[in-house]
């Protein structure tokens, strides 16, 4: 894929809804320094641009879809909101995309029970953009995939492990953004 095939994916799930997970105030911070190291470094083209425009905040995206259903707000409070905080071990930095240009993530790794309550939520919405989850912090977007290497060098390994206390509901069309569990430590 290259990069304008990349940015015409990033528009398809403009007009999409998510559930995420926000982090905490440290592991925001942790992210945010490795976007600018990053960015300082001219590794990338970008920060993390959000794919809502809304919040462009870390995050873990648990389900996204043309639109969600009735409940599913409600939902996701009940079973993925009951566990919050929740601990959240970070296993690697990813490069996701097949592109000249990649993607670079931290792959986060959930206790089993929160795992599995994911699980049952994404289960509960029909027209699931990804089909697997995969829990994962975007780091960066547009890092060229012959500067990964280097990329690499710059985050210098991977921070032990984040903690997600926020749970948030994002429509893109109706540009809104709301938080069901937890207080929002980022920009809305």
């Amino acid at each position: 894929m290259d990069a304008m095939h990349t940015h015409h994916a990033y528009e398809r799930f403009m007009n999409d809804s998510m559930i995420e997970l926000g982090l905490d105030v440290g592991g925001e911070s942790d992210v945010e320094c490795a976007q600018e190291s990053l960015r300082f470094a001219g590794l990338t083209a970008d920060g993390v641009e959000s794919l809502s425009q809304m919040t462009s905040a870390p995050r873990v995206v648990l389900a996204t879809a043309e639109s969600m259903p009735e409940g599913a707000a409600q939902l996701a409070r009940d079973i993925v909101g009951a566990m919050l905080p929740a601990r959240l071990d970070v296993c690697c930095i990813l490069a996701l995309g097949d592109g000249p240009e990649v993607s670079l993530a931290y792959l986060v790794e959930p206790d089993p029970e929160l795992a599995e309550a994911v699980g049952r939520l994404r289960a509960a919405v029909p027209g699931l953009r990804r089909a697997v989850w995969l829990p994962h912090v975007t780091v960066a977007h547009q890092v060229p995939r012959r500067k990964v290497p280097e990329a690499l060098a710059e985050l210098g390994g991977i921070p032990g492990s984040f903690f997600a206390t926020q749970l948030r509901y994002v429509d893109t069309r109706a540009h809104e953004a709301q938080t069901l569990v937890g207080v929002s430590s980022s920009v809305l």
